[in-house]
């Protein structure tokens, strides 16, 4: 019983390697214009919490607040009941892109890997959040390379409508994986508004 518990202790206190990168990128970016930074597991927070202050959420399928305010946005990552398959889902069109993981397959044979970028005003926290999303580990570094390195934001203000910094958006990305490293981060599909 006791040797139970603190496996159950140790795990909850695990965090993959990617999403410490990612937390260790965003961060160093926040804290860098004088904010406060707090970093906590997605298990411990409330919904009274993220009601305090705009929020990073890092994560997909390991993180069930990004599951949650996710949830109604045009993209969204979902996981198969039935196959396991790991995708994002486009709301607006019928036909979906090629943005799927198989979880099961070695993750040493992945040749690519996506995420969404969410950046919303969310009307249960009444706050702005931030999501970092990836399918796989590899997604989700690109999603922490893509917000903290000026050349991809303004690869999306070429894209973007005038005002975009103020609007809610949504950035599909792409990142080529080879040999286990990540490499740069392609927009692949937005939306703003």
């Amino acid at each position: 019983s006791d040797l139970l518990n603190s496996l159950e202790t140790f795990r909850a206190d695990q965090v993959g390697f990617a999403d410490a990168i990612t937390m260790a990128r965003v961060s160093a970016m926040v804290g860098s214009d004088g904010k406060h930074v707090e970093i906590r597991r997605a298990a411990s927070l409330t919904l009274d919490d993220l009601r305090k202050i705009p929020s990073v959420l890092i994560g997909a399928i390991n993180n069930p607040w990004t599951m949650r305010l996710s949830a109604a946005l045009r993209f969204s990552i979902e996981r198969d009941r039935y196959t396991g398959l790991v995708q994002i889902i486009d709301r607006q069109k019928s036909l979906q892109g090629p943005w799927r993981a198989d979880p099961s397959a070695p993750y040493s044979g992945r040749i690519e890997d996506w995420a969404v970028i969410s950046r919303f005003s969310d009307p249960r926290t009444e706050q702005t959040v931030l999501l970092l999303a990836g399918l796989g580990r590899d997604g989700t570094t690109a999603a922490g390379e893509f917000v903290t390195q000026s050349k991809y934001l303004e690869s999306l203000a070429k894209r973007a409508p005038a005002g975009w910094q103020r609007m809610n958006l949504q950035v599909v990305i792409g990142t080529e994986v080879i040999n286990g490293n990540v490499g740069p981060p392609r927009i692949v599909a937005t939306h703003f508004w």
